[in-house]
């Protein structure tokens, strides 16, 4: 009874805090300034992903241009180009950058640029590996311990709940 009682407790406690916290980043309390790097069809992603769930708190102050990239997002909102980090950062307060652009050699210098350029000014990096330009819509990432793997063709009994509801119709 008690464990009952404290996974309800637990449960209600839960609940209450994430509508309290989504009630304040609505009002623009505990925003996230984010700066993306990257402005392809992942920044694009990123974006739609972003703005369509705003009790994450993450706003976004603006993108930086890859050298030779096509730009997808708005261009008013392209602050400047990957170059232009280290001054962006010195003369704005940004909380989180997502880097967007693809993992490829020619871009991993990049990368491990604005990573480095990141924390020497404190901010948090999240790399957004661009999965759909490789393998489509029809894909899952399955974090297993300290694997992560990249499931490519699903099947409808991959699911928990497609395997025992086939178990339960095969039993009845």
């Amino acid at each position: 009874l008690s464990i009952v009682g404290f996974l309800v407790l637990d449960a209600g406690a839960n609940f209450v805090l994430v509508n309290i916290i989504s009630k304040f980043r609505r009002r623009q309390g505990n925003i996230k300034h984010t700066l993306v790097a990257g402005a392809g069809d992942t920044a694009v992603r990123i974006s739609s992903y972003l703005n369509s769930n705003p009790d994450f708190g993450f706003q976004i102050n603006g993108y930086l241009k890859c050298k030779n990239e096509e730009c997808k997002v708005n261009e008013d909102a392209v602050v400047g180009n990957l170059k232009d980090l280290k001054e962006y950062l010195t003369l704005h307060s940004i909380d989180e950058i997502v880097i967007a652009l693809p993992y490829t050699a020619s871009k991993r210098k990049k990368i491990r640029n604005i990573i480095n350029t990141a924390e020497s000014h404190g901010a948090r990096v999240s790399y957004v590996p661009d999965f759909h330009a490789v393998f489509g819509n029809d894909f899952r990432v399955v974090h297993d311990g300290l694997l992560d793997a990249v499931k490519i063709r699903q099947l409808p009994l991959d699911e928990i709940f497609p395997l025992v509801a086939k178990a339960v119709f095969d039993v009845v």
